[in-house]
């Protein structure tokens, strides 16, 4: 029976080293939290189980002490229990009175049965309190390591939780940073919108002043092309009719009367000799032959430059040709007078 009990002692110790070892209970539970006291030792000992006390028990003290026998401890650190009280003193009282003074040899004998008895007894409620807290206590160790794996579980969900909720903070940040990027960027390119309207629009004026001074260069080109048209048909008119007056002046050898009035009557020759003859009463054909060679050469130089005078090109022709027809007008009034 003390093999018994000494294997089932190691047993629990081996128990409750391992339940430690696999942390089974926290580090923070004081000794003096554990239900089961020594009571030989007191309070410096206490113990998890049954079977843990027991193998102290077994180990340090003998069952046999008076107040284990006698029932009179506590191993709860309670007081014992009246039930339990009431019982040993019955047992005692009923085996005081089988002893009488005359049997006093068999009185060793029938304690000592006595006493196997009630450790028989006493280890059978020992037995059975102790299979009914080890299933407790293995119920509770159960629930205990859920609760442990819960509190891991719940742990370890509330670190990935935090872990999250740092992933979403840095992600804010970043996107905010990005916001505020993606708003320079946007204005930065508004400007940019802004500065090339501006300057497409000025392009556009531009353009449209170009336009306008192409259609406006345009049209002076055509006026300025009929007007060299216009000057260049004048201007063959001109020479054709100075050729003419040339083959005149060749044939005849003397520009007629007709002509050197047409000069004289512009305003830009020399009317003094007409006007002298006049007034002189003799014609102008009294003349001598110097002076009216001389005369004549004056008149050709003063023809030749106003001619090449653009700006009294027009009016010297007109006016030739309105001399002409009057001296036309007038031969032919002298013919029909004569």
């Amino acid at each position: 029976m003390q093999q018994k009990l000494c294997s089932r002692g190691s047993g629990s110790f081996l128990l409750e080293r391992n339940g430690q070892a696999c942390g089974a209970v926290s580090d923070s539970v004081a000794s003096c939290d554990l239900p089961f006291r020594c009571p030989r030792c007191g309070e410096q000992e206490r113990f998890r189980s049954l079977a843990s006390l027991r193998a102290h028990l077994e180990y340090r003290h003998s069952y046999r002490s008076p107040d284990v026998i006698t029932g009179g401890f506590s191993i709860t650190g309670k007081l014992p229990d009246p039930l339990t009280a009431n019982q040993t003193h019955s047992m005692c009282a009923h085996f005081l009175p089988l002893c009488p003074p005359e049997q006093n040899s068999y009185s060793g004998l029938e304690t000592a049965a006595a006493s196997a008895a009630v450790r028989r007894r006493l280890a059978n409620i020992l037995r059975a309190a102790d299979s009914t807290m080890q299933r407790r206590l293995a119920k509770v160790s159960t629930e205990l390591a859920q609760t442990d794996t819960e509190l891991l579980c719940e742990r370890a969900h509330s670190q990935h939780l935090a872990q999250e909720r740092q992933e979403v903070a840095n992600r804010e940040r970043s996107l905010s940073r990005q916001v505020d990027v993606a708003v320079m960027v946007i204005a930065a390119l508004r400007e940019q919108l802004n500065a090339s309207e501006n300057e497409l629009e000025r392009r556009e004026r531009e353009v449209l002043t170009i336009q306008k001074f192409l259609e406006a260069a345009a049209r002076q080109e055509t006026c300025g092309k009929v007007r060299i048209q216009r000057f260049i048909e004048n201007l063959l008119r001109r020479i054709a009719l100075a050729e003419r007056l040339v083959e005149y002046y060749q044939v005849n050898g003397s520009p007629p009367q007709s002509a050197g009035g047409q000069l004289s009557s512009s305003g830009l020759l020399d009317n003094r000799t007409p006007s002298s003859s006049q007034f002189g009463g003799r014609p102008p054909s009294s003349k001598p032959g110097g002076d009216r060679d001389r005369e004549h050469r004056e008149r050709l130089a003063q023809s030749s430059r106003l001619f090449c005078r653009p700006e009294h090109r027009d009016d010297i022709w007109n006016h030739q040709r309105r001399r002409q027809t009057g001296e036309r007008e007038c031969q032919g009034q002298h013919c029909i007078t004569q």
